[in-house]
């Protein structure tokens, strides 16, 4: 498997964020884990539902440009139907048209 890794005499394993952000992270979770729970009832539970809209697929788009931009109209569709959700058709429209 060794020689099957990679092609380059000098492999480089890069990191995009830096080891001590990462570490500090871990500190904050550790410190106060009952944020994290929060965070799975309610962040979790969206991405989870927009994943499920797609068909569980990877996004489509390449650049760091084009996926927020593919991401934010997915969460846009889903906040819009939540309100659907909580107010009604009628109301949202209401709201939207003022």
């Amino acid at each position: 498997m060794k020689d099957q890794r990679t092609i380059s005499k000098y492999p480089r394993v890069k990191r995009w964020e830096p080891k001590n952000v990462l570490n500090k992270a871990e500190a904050r979770m550790m410190k106060n884990p009952d944020r994290m729970a929060v965070r799975h009832s309610t962040v979790k539970y969206s991405f989870r539902t927009i994943k499920s809209w797609m068909g569980s697929a990877d996004l489509q788009m390449r650049t760091l440009r084009h996926v927020a931009t593919d991401m934010g109209l997915y969460v846009l569709a889903y906040s819009l139907k939540h309100m659907m959700q909580m107010m009604g058709v009628n109301a949202l429209n209401e709201v939207l048209s003022a």
